[in-house]
């Protein structure tokens, strides 16, 4: 994640493909958002929220170089989203390039 948050623009991209301005600024991690801070009991991490508030998404803190990304739909507690926040990023993006995609054919005539 840390690696992924020191690219230029790696913000401004979750937000750019998938409508998500919730992203949490590196200077911000850590600070929580909407009920999201930080519990030392279970480790989550917050880094972004969808444009409703519905979603929101974390890290777990385990040690791991590449940590689960995990989600929590409506405060009904986290899951997992992802095995590592690499899967987490390449999914990502991939349904965002394969949603404009599929949405430019179907409003192409």
């Amino acid at each position: 994640m840390f690696e992924y948050y020191s690219l230029n623009d790696a913000i401004d991209l979750l937000r750019k493909y998938n409508n998500q301005p919730g992203v949490v600024a590196i200077h911000q991690l850590g600070k929580g958002s909407e009920g999201f801070e930080w519990n030392d009991d279970v480790k989550i991490l917050y880094f972004m929220s969808e444009n409703q508030g519905v979603c929101h998404w974390g890290i777990r803190l385990d040690g791991r170089d590449d940590p689960e990304v995990v989600v929590n739909v409506d405060k009904k507690g986290w899951t997992i989203a992802a095995r590592s926040f690499t899967d987490f990023i390449h999914a990502w993006f991939f349904d965002a390039f394969a949603f404009q995609r599929r949405a430019s054919f179907v409003t192409k005539k």
